[in-house]
C-alpha cells in the first residue's frame, strides 16, 4: 500500500509477508515506514501516527491496521483543509 512519491502523504514500502492484524514494534514500523526509529517516536508526539499499544513486557507495539488506518484518516482531514482554505482564498 504505498503512496506515490511527492503526493504529500506518508508512504510505506510494502511486505510480501505484511498481514493486516500484524502488531510491529517501533523498528519494524520504522522499516515499514522507511524512516529511523526515533522519527517513529516524534511522529507519534506529532499525532502523525497512532499511540502504541504495549505489548510483551510493556514494550510498544502498534497493530499495523490502525498504523494505515490513522494515516488515512489523517490524509483525508489534511484535503478538507485545504479545500476549506481555497474555498475562503477565492
Amino acid at each position: 500500500m504505498s503512496e506515490p512519491a511527492g503526493s504529500g502523504a506518508t508512504s510505506w514500502s510494502d511486505s510480501s509477508t505484511t498481514q493486516p492484524d500484524d502488531f510491529v514494534d517501533r523498528v519494524e514500523l520504522a522499516r515499514r515506514l522507511q524512516v529511523h526509529p526515533r522519527t517513529v517516536r516524534r511522529m507519534v508526539d506529532r499525532g502523525e501516527l497512532p499511540p502504541p499499544c504495549l505489548g510483551a513486557g510493556g514494550r510498544p507495539r502498534w497493530l499495523w491496521t490502525h498504523v494505515v488506518a490513522h494515516c488515512q484518516k489523517r490524509h483525508l482531514r489534511e484535503e478538507d483543509l485545504d479545500r476549506r482554505r481555497n474555498r475562503k482564498l477565492r
